[in-house]
């Protein structure tokens, strides 16, 4: 299972069909069943689908012919979103495709870079160099990589050519971030703690499974079926959905999941 990398699209397509909407947390399904988004593209939806004016503003672009490879506005614009976000960085760089971005996660690993996400606890204060994901939902791996010390970035390629849509759309997405980070707090992700911590540890909204990592693909699909779609990847968490009802995890409370 495991070999094809995006296995778990095509176990959400067998099981209710073809995608056709998706609107705040949910996924809307061609077999009309609704599903609850706890992947959200891993991380790059932690707004929402079709939340805040990224879209909007990446259509903007696309309309004005802008597409090509070459340099415009928006690369700065994407400076300066990141810069508003994490005013301590000031060198921002992005790389897209899994080669690209596996190939600077290992070039961080090795400066000792630290991974920021909204809404946990970081420690940032003691690194010259960290990463995120943009939330700008979009197919593909992206990442962003902003440091205050001119010397670790020597180590760092240049930035990847990002089509300006894109970048445009990863600019504003940050600007909504940065709008939504005070909007949301623990009393809103304890909610549904009842049932989810009897499979997963929970900070903030981040949410790592206790179940065993050889097991995780069949919890996965158990998941599925009980109408969540959770993050396939054992290593990379799931997020407690924001303003979903406690009515969407019944299945799962109903259909207790036991490991092998």
């Amino acid at each position: 299972m495991e070999s094809d990398r995006f296995w778990y699209a095509h176990a959400l397509f067998d099981r209710y069909g073809a995608v056709k909407r998706a609107r705040g947390q949910y996924l809307y399904t061609q077999s009309g069943v609704r599903l609850v988004d706890m992947y959200m593209e891993g991380g790059r939806a932690v707004l929402g689908w079709r939340t805040g004016k990224a879209l909007t503003v990446c259509k903007n672009t696309l309309n004005r012919g802008v597409v090509g490879s070459f340099i415009t506005a928006e690369q700065h614009r994407l400076v300066r979103a990141v810069q508003n976000l994490l005013p301590d960085y000031e060198d921002v760089r992005w790389y897209c495709g899994i080669d690209s971005c596996e190939s600077v996660l290992r070039i961080c690993a090795a400066s000792g870079a630290v991974m920021w996400r909204p809404w946990e606890i970081q420690c940032t204060e003691k690194s010259d160099l960290i990463y995120l994901v943009p939330p700008f939902p979009w197919a593909g791996e992206i990442l962003i990589v902003a440091s205050r010390s001119m010397r670790l970035t020597e180590v760092l390629p240049y930035s990847d050519m990002i089509a300006p849509p894109v970048l445009a759309g990863m600019a504003r997405a940050l600007y909504d971030l940065l709008a939504e980070i005070p909007q949301r707090n623990e009393s809103m992700w304890r909610v549904h703690d009842k049932i989810l911590l009897k499979y997963w540890k929970r900070s903030g909204p981040y949410l790592y499974p206790v179940v065993p990592e050889d097991d995780y693909s069949r919890f996965f699909l158990h998941c599925l079926d009980c109408g969540l779609f959770i993050s396939p990847v054992f290593t990379s968490a799931s997020v407690v959905p924001h303003e979903v009802a406690s009515g969407d995890f019944t299945q799962l409370k109903n259909r207790a999941y036991e490991s092998e």
